[in-house]
């Protein structure tokens, strides 16, 4: 989604598209994250990246589930979910 334009986000909304995979994200991550559930992966293989997901798609329903947007970035390396810890603001 080089450079997100708005055009392809409701594009990808109207086809109840909720997560996307990637290799690499670039600075328009913030904007992705507004939308959709990035998740970055290290493998290259399709069904490889397939099995993996489902593996943890409790985990990315769950995010789905309890936010609205500001979605968590997902890193999957070596088939292990890591996502960053969001800071207790108390």
């Amino acid at each position: 989604l080089h450079s997100f334009p708005t055009r392809r986000s409701s594009d990808l909304k109207e086809r109840n598209v909720n997560v996307l995979v990637s290799r690499q994200f670039g600075k328009n991550i913030n904007k992705v994250n507004n939308h959709f559930i990035p998740v970055k992966i290290s493998i290259e293989q399709p069904d490889k990246v397939l099995k993996i997901l489902g593996k943890h798609l409790h985990w990315i329903e769950d995010e789905w589930t309890n936010c609205t947007s500001g979605f968590r970035l997902f890193i999957i390396k070596s088939e292990i979910l890591k996502t960053p810890v969001k800071k207790d603001t108390r």
